[in-house]
Protein backbone atom coordinates (compact mmCIF):
# COMPACT_ATOMS: atom_id res chain seq x y z
CA UNK A 1 0.00 0.00 0.00
CA UNK A 2 1.23 3.47 -0.82
CA UNK A 3 3.90 4.60 -0.19
CA UNK A 4 5.38 1.13 0.37
CA UNK A 5 4.65 -2.41 -0.72
CA UNK A 6 4.19 -4.17 2.63
CA UNK A 7 0.41 -4.14 2.41
CA UNK A 8 -1.55 -5.25 -0.63
CA UNK A 9 -5.01 -6.67 -1.26
CA UNK A 10 -3.47 -9.84 -2.73
CA UNK A 11 -0.49 -10.51 -0.45
CA UNK A 12 -1.90 -9.29 2.88
CA UNK A 13 -5.70 -9.13 2.57
CA UNK A 14 -6.27 -8.76 6.34
CA UNK A 15 -3.96 -5.75 6.56
CA UNK A 16 -5.49 -4.24 3.41
CA UNK A 17 -8.96 -4.63 4.95
CA UNK A 18 -7.73 -2.93 8.14
CA UNK A 19 -6.22 -0.07 6.12
CA UNK A 20 -9.49 0.28 4.23
CA UNK A 21 -11.45 0.43 7.50
CA UNK A 22 -9.08 3.12 8.76
CA UNK A 23 -9.78 5.19 5.65
CA UNK A 24 -13.52 4.78 6.14
CA UNK A 25 -13.32 5.84 9.80
CA UNK A 26 -11.18 8.88 8.97
CA UNK A 27 -13.81 10.05 6.53
CA UNK A 28 -13.50 12.50 3.68
CA UNK A 29 -12.56 15.58 5.67
CA UNK A 30 -9.21 17.09 4.86
CA UNK A 31 -7.51 19.43 2.49
CA UNK A 32 -4.91 19.32 -0.25
CA UNK A 33 -2.48 16.43 -0.15
CA UNK A 34 -4.41 14.73 2.65
CA UNK A 35 -7.37 14.21 0.32
CA UNK A 36 -5.13 13.13 -2.57
CA UNK A 37 -3.37 10.65 -0.28
CA UNK A 38 -6.70 9.18 0.87
CA UNK A 39 -7.86 8.84 -2.73
CA UNK A 40 -4.66 6.99 -3.66
CA UNK A 41 -5.03 4.66 -0.67
CA UNK A 42 -8.69 4.02 -1.49
CA UNK A 43 -7.80 3.18 -5.10
CA UNK A 44 -5.27 0.61 -3.92
CA UNK A 45 -7.83 -1.25 -1.81
CA UNK A 46 -10.94 -0.69 -3.94
CA UNK A 47 -12.73 -3.69 -5.37
CA UNK A 48 -14.69 -3.73 -8.65
CA UNK A 49 -17.95 -3.21 -6.76
CA UNK A 50 -16.47 -0.09 -5.11
CA UNK A 51 -15.80 1.42 -8.53
CA UNK A 52 -19.20 0.25 -9.79
CA UNK A 53 -20.86 2.10 -6.91
CA UNK A 54 -19.48 5.34 -8.41
CA UNK A 55 -21.08 4.74 -11.83
CA UNK A 56 -24.49 6.31 -11.06
CA UNK A 57 -22.72 9.46 -9.86
CA UNK A 58 -20.65 9.57 -13.05
CA UNK A 59 -23.81 9.31 -15.17
CA UNK A 60 -25.49 11.98 -13.04
CA UNK A 61 -22.60 14.38 -13.59
CA UNK A 62 -22.45 13.56 -17.29
CA UNK A 63 -26.12 14.51 -17.49
CA UNK A 64 -25.19 17.87 -15.99
CA UNK A 65 -22.54 18.38 -18.67
CA UNK A 66 -19.44 17.49 -16.65
CA UNK A 67 -16.69 17.08 -19.24
CA UNK A 68 -14.68 14.44 -17.35
CA UNK A 69 -17.77 12.36 -16.59
CA UNK A 70 -18.70 12.45 -20.27
CA UNK A 71 -15.17 11.38 -21.21
CA UNK A 72 -15.31 8.41 -18.83
CA UNK A 73 -18.62 7.26 -20.24
CA UNK A 74 -17.45 7.80 -23.83
CA UNK A 75 -14.38 5.62 -23.12
CA UNK A 76 -16.57 2.91 -21.59
CA UNK A 77 -18.93 3.11 -24.60
CA UNK A 78 -15.96 2.67 -26.96
CA UNK A 79 -14.94 -0.44 -25.02
CA UNK A 80 -18.48 -1.79 -25.36
CA UNK A 81 -18.38 -1.07 -29.10
CA UNK A 82 -15.04 -2.89 -29.43
CA UNK A 83 -16.28 -5.90 -27.45
CA UNK A 84 -19.47 -6.16 -29.50
CA UNK A 85 -17.50 -5.83 -32.76
CA UNK A 86 -15.22 -8.66 -31.69
CA UNK A 87 -18.14 -10.87 -30.66
CA UNK A 88 -19.78 -10.27 -34.03
CA UNK A 89 -16.52 -11.08 -35.82
CA UNK A 90 -16.46 -14.38 -33.92
CA UNK A 91 -19.95 -15.18 -35.21
CA UNK A 92 -22.17 -14.21 -32.29
CA UNK A 93 -25.61 -13.55 -33.70
CA UNK A 94 -27.50 -12.11 -30.71
CA UNK A 95 -25.98 -9.54 -28.37
CA UNK A 96 -27.75 -7.76 -25.53
CA UNK A 97 -26.55 -5.26 -22.98
CA UNK A 98 -27.70 -6.13 -19.50
CA UNK A 99 -27.45 -4.77 -16.01
CA UNK A 100 -28.42 -1.63 -14.22
CA UNK A 101 -26.34 0.65 -16.43
CA UNK A 102 -27.21 -0.85 -19.82
CA UNK A 103 -29.96 1.66 -20.58
CA UNK A 104 -27.87 4.58 -19.37
CA UNK A 105 -25.23 3.83 -22.00
CA UNK A 106 -27.75 4.02 -24.84
CA UNK A 107 -27.20 7.71 -25.73
CA UNK A 108 -23.43 7.16 -25.78
CA UNK A 109 -23.47 4.23 -28.22
CA UNK A 110 -23.35 4.57 -31.99
CA UNK A 111 -26.53 4.19 -34.01
CA UNK A 112 -24.95 1.20 -35.75
CA UNK A 113 -24.35 -0.61 -32.46
CA UNK A 114 -27.76 0.27 -30.98
CA UNK A 115 -29.50 -1.09 -34.08
CA UNK A 116 -27.58 -4.38 -33.84
CA UNK A 117 -28.45 -5.10 -30.20
CA UNK A 118 -31.41 -7.27 -29.24
CA UNK A 119 -33.53 -7.17 -26.12
CA UNK A 120 -32.43 -9.70 -23.50
CA UNK A 121 -34.52 -12.88 -23.45
CA UNK A 122 -33.89 -13.29 -19.73
CA UNK A 123 -31.58 -12.21 -16.94
CA UNK A 124 -27.93 -13.12 -16.40
CA UNK A 125 -28.80 -16.20 -14.36
CA UNK A 126 -31.08 -17.61 -17.05
CA UNK A 127 -28.30 -17.04 -19.59
CA UNK A 128 -25.79 -18.87 -17.39
CA UNK A 129 -28.20 -21.77 -17.00
CA UNK A 130 -28.75 -21.92 -20.76
CA UNK A 131 -24.98 -22.08 -21.34
CA UNK A 132 -24.58 -24.77 -18.65
CA UNK A 133 -27.35 -26.86 -20.21
CA UNK A 134 -25.79 -26.56 -23.65
CA UNK A 135 -22.41 -27.64 -22.26
CA UNK A 136 -24.00 -30.56 -20.39
CA UNK A 137 -25.68 -31.66 -23.63
CA UNK A 138 -22.40 -31.35 -25.51
CA UNK A 139 -20.67 -33.52 -22.91
CA UNK A 140 -23.51 -36.06 -22.87
CA UNK A 141 -24.37 -35.43 -19.22
CA UNK A 142 -27.90 -36.58 -18.41
CA UNK A 143 -29.67 -33.71 -16.71
CA UNK A 144 -32.19 -34.54 -13.94
CA UNK A 145 -35.16 -33.10 -15.84
CA UNK A 146 -34.31 -35.17 -18.94
CA UNK A 147 -33.95 -38.32 -16.82
CA UNK A 148 -37.39 -37.73 -15.28
CA UNK A 149 -39.23 -36.69 -18.45
CA UNK A 150 -37.35 -38.65 -21.06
Amino acid sequence: MYPGFEISANATPELAAAARKTLEVRGDAGTGWSVAHKIALWAETARPRDYAALAPTVFEHAGQGDVEACRLIDRAAKHIEALVSRLKALGTSRISLMGGLAGKFDPFLSDRLRSSLVAPSGDALSGALRLARAEADRLGVVRPEKALHG
